[in-house]
């Protein structure tokens, strides 16, 4: 079990990874930050995908935005390793809160959950990297597309 929390953990990540990136895209919206995160649930639907709930602590100094089309996909020395789609969340402007975002994390093309377990169980984030695509939404309705590829994955877990 502590395989599948590792997963889990690892997932969320790439969500959060969402929530962290746009602060290069936005004048101000770098003074945004993550103050914590907790996977809150994972449950595997089938052998090739599963239901995440994470709840994300956010500091929002700016005004109320929305993330949209949220999806993040890791890769392993180009081998993509899967995806997440996680559902739109938004944040109150000039607030600390706690938010809850769900998704679904999806195992790519060659990828099995046996091959993910042997992964998580030697995991090195400096391994993987991981493309990026979601949409801000301000409350004026302004939208900025963000895609972001080939990040490291130890760059978002650093943070």
């Amino acid at each position: 079990m502590a395989t599948m929390k590792t997963i889990g953990r690892h997932i969320g990540i790439l969500v959060l990874a969402v929530m962290m990136l746009f602060g290069t895209s936005c004048s101000k919206v770098s003074d945004i930050s993550l103050t914590s995160y907790r996977i809150e649930d994972f449950n595997m639907r089938g052998l090739r995908s599963a239901d995440v709930t994470l709840s994300l602590g956010i500091h929002n100094p700016i005004i109320q935005f929305t993330l949209e089309n949220n999806s993040a996909t890791i890769y392993r020395g180009g081998t993509e390793i899967g995806t997440v789609d996680a559902t739109d969340v938004t944040i109150p402007g000039k607030t600390d809160g706690v938010y809850q975002v769900t998704g679904t994390a999806t195992l790519g093309e060659g990828m099995s959950i046996l091959k993910l377990m042997t992964l998580a169980r030697n995991f090195n984030p400096e391994e993987y990297t991981v493309d990026i695509h979601t949409t801000i939404k301000l409350k004026s309705g302004a939208k900025f597309k963000v895609n972001k590829m080939g990040i490291p994955l130890n760059e978002l877990t650093d943070k």
